[in-house]
């Protein structure tokens, strides 16, 4: 909606026709017959963030190894953050991103619910999104999201996201240093009802049906 709001006021777009249609989870979500397995390279005893996405230049990418390195010295945490890079991606990444980071590469819709299991949270430091799924798919699988404290985030995750200074790695590890300190029962609650809050979005087959109303206005 927020989209639509900017557009309407743009040169171009006033007096169009502007609709919304509600970004949702992929019904293979709820069907874990058809969850794929996926085996992460992993440490004992470590913290281990992800992020699925590829890497273009808002998703901010670059932040993740300061951030594991702010995690390690400063609150002696060790630290595991995986990308989902193809290889041509990862081969542009300078030295220091690959000495840190664990590229697990590409990943199948049905191998999205295993990443998100082995995690212990998600981490996105994008600087522009309309609606990303991966809040939703985090929340979803009742992991804790620590994403960027912009306005684009507060729509679609409200108060079940902690948010952070996307251009700050100190800020970054201190969000997430503060999360996993908390109160055990505490962060059980807060997970969960950050699963009640995405309920109030669309499931496969409803966003199917709205993109289905608009085509047919125009037939």
């Amino acid at each position: 909606q927020r989209v639509k709001d900017e557009l309407i006021n743009k040169p171009g777009f006033k007096n169009k026709d502007i609709y919304v249609v509600s970004n949702t989870i992929n019904e293979v979500f709820f069907q874990e017959d058809k969850w794929s397995e996926l085996k992460l390279e992993t440490k004992n005893n470590s913290l281990k963030l992800g992020i699925i996405s590829r890497k273009y230049p808002h998703k901010n990418l670059e932040i993740l190894p300061y951030v594991k390195e702010a995690l390690e010295k400063k609150y002696k945490i060790r630290t595991e953050i995986y990308v989902t890079l193809n290889q041509k991606e990862w081969n542009k990444t300078n030295f220091f991103f690959k000495e840190n980071i664990i590229n697990v590469g590409p990943l199948l819709i049905n191998q999205c619910p295993s990443f998100y299991m082995q995690i212990d949270g998600i981490i996105m430091p994008t600087l522009l999104e309309a609606m990303s799924v991966s809040p939703l798919e985090t929340m979803f699988m009742s992991k804790p999201l620590f994403c960027s404290d912009f306005n684009f985030m507060h729509d679609s995750c409200d108060k079940y996201a902690i948010y952070f200074d996307p251009f700050s790695p100190k800020d970054i590890a201190e969000k997430i240093y503060n999360y996993f300190s908390m109160d055990q029962m505490k962060k059980q609650i807060w997970l969960a009802n950050a699963k009640d809050f995405i309920s109030q979005f669309p499931n496969a087959q409803k966003r199917c049906d709205e993109y289905m109303k608009i085509l047919s206005s125009y037939i």
